[in-house]
């Protein structure tokens, strides 16, 4: 998460999120409102996608 000091006043930020897929291999997402809270969101959500996976082997 990138975030300039003017963004950390208005509570915007750039997410960036690093794939395995070599095509998109990262990705921003400029300009979130809440980027902590999407940060953390997204986190959760790629760990339970890894334990849902681990569990249908």
């Amino acid at each position: 998460m990138k975030q300039s000091f003017l963004q950390k006043l208005i509570n915007v930020g750039t997410v960036l999120l690093h794939a395995s897929d070599q095509t998109t291999a990262m990705l921003e997402l400029i300009n979130i409102k809440k980027p902590t809270d999407i940060k953390r969101y997204l986190s959760r959500l790629i760990e339970t996608v890894r334990d849902e996976k681990k569990h249908h082997r």
